[in-house]
């Protein structure tokens, strides 16, 4: 097939890591791409071949990919429960009609996925590597390109490139921002924990993570150190509604206003001192560090008193919304979602819809600064040397 660095043979598997540990030395790899020690994206040998994970990709276990064909019209199933992991196997052990049927099945989902992917992308070469790939892409040509034209100097991408260059931050604000951040709040209300509560009404938010991003204000400036020492508390206030602000809180003798609900995250803290959780959130501390933002600091005085408080790190920025076009492109996928929803025979183009809108978030938020997983001479970070085995 005459392959090499630029003509690959492109190789999918589910569960490319679990796979990878028992071929791993059958081949000389010249690049292996990892989100974290034994889960390989991609692994490219010397001879032109290139494996990639399909789960990665598809963000689905195999059962659930051949659920979501099964809505496209696409009749193969992954075959459940036909094959006992218990019995001990190996390469002579003969298998029956049902369990060749199970191996032969978990070939032809992933085939037929592919399939509907390369008819999508017009070329297998075009899939991205990952689920977020596709929203990534999307949004890039949004911002960067007017009409889908891909001019590399138009002057909307030199814009676009200025106006995101403008938002470096320091790695000493790169860390505190990553100490600020925080994932949803899911506790429950201590009084009925483990309770049958009856006659209970709810209301959701639809598509609240995509909402607060296009209607509320970020950091759209860089930032700027504040000396807050001798700062009177209505100054510092008016900087928390101005300004986007990330600082450290220190607080003493820490107390609930409310005892059904707890605001600050335990391991969030860098420091805390004598306190009493509720699974997982602090009730009451005699003392705690923590890193916030504004909009941490306005609902922690709303749930909590104390006798005392220190302010360090103080950082605010320019508070503006999202750039347009990206705006844009979130509104045009949500648009997409709601008028697919409960569409029969769009069920597919609906969940489609929602994983790309749902996804903008998480691309957002995506760790910027990641560990390098490097892998040598078959092994991977943390393990040892065989004795028949020596370091390249």
């Amino acid at each position: 097939m005459k392959l090499s660095q630029s003509k690959r043979l492109l190789v999918y598997v589910h569960y490319l890591g679990f796979d990878f540990s028992f071929f791993r030395k059958w081949f000389n790899w010249l690049k292996v791409f990892s989100v974290k020690a034994r889960t390989p994206v991609y692994a490219l040998c010397d001879l032109g071949i290139e494996f990639r994970c399909s789960n990665i990709l598809s963000g689905y276990k195999l059962e659930t990919v051949g659920e979501h064909l099964a809505e496209r019209g696409i009749d193969i199933q992954k075959m459940v429960g036909d094959l006992d992991y218990t019995l001990l196997r190996n390469s002579l052990t003969p298998l029956t009609e049902k369990e060749w049927m199970y191996c032969s099945n978990d070939v032809k989902v992933i085939v037929a996925y592919l399939g509907t992917l390369i008819d999508e992308e017009k070329d297998i070469d075009k899939i991205p590597l990952t689920k977020t790939g596709y929203v990534r892409r999307y949004c890039r040509n949004q911002c960067f390109y007017e009409n889908g034209i891909a001019y590399r100097d138009s002057l909307k991408r030199q814009a676009y490139r200025r106006l995101i260059s403008s938002l470096r931050v320091t790695p000493e604000e790169y860390y505190q921002m990553k100490r600020a951040f925080q994932g949803g709040f899911t506790h429950a209300n201590p009084w009925y924990v483990r309770k049958v509560v009856k006659d209970v009404t709810s209301f959701d938010f639809t598509s609240s993570y995509p909402s607060v991003m296009i209607s509320e204000k970020f950091p759209m400036g860089p930032g700027e150190v504040v000396d807050v020492s001798n700062m009177r508390e209505s100054e510092f206030l008016r900087n928390l509604r101005q300004y986007c602000c990330i600082f450290e809180l220190e607080l003493f003798d820490v107390m609930p206003r409310v005892y059904y609900d707890n605001y600050i995250s335990e391991s969030r803290c860098r420091e805390v001192r004598n306190r009493q959780c509720n699974n997982g959130r602090i009730v009451r501390a005699e003392h705690l560090i923590i890193t916030v933002t504004e909009i941490d600091y306005l609902l922690i005085q709303k749930f909590y008193t104390w006798s005392k408080k220190r302010i360090a790190n103080f950082r605010r920025y320019y508070k503006s919304y999202l750039p347009k076009d990206f705006v844009l492109a979130v509104l045009k996928l949500y648009g997409d979602k709601t008028q697919l929803k409960g569409v029969q025979g769009k069920e597919t183009e609906y969940n489609h819809a929602k994983e790309m809108l749902n996804s903008c978030y998480g691309m957002t938020v995506t760790d910027i600064v990641r560990d390098v997983i490097e892998y040598i001479n078959n092994l991977w970070p943390g393990e040892g040397y065989r004795q028949d085995e020596s370091p390249a």
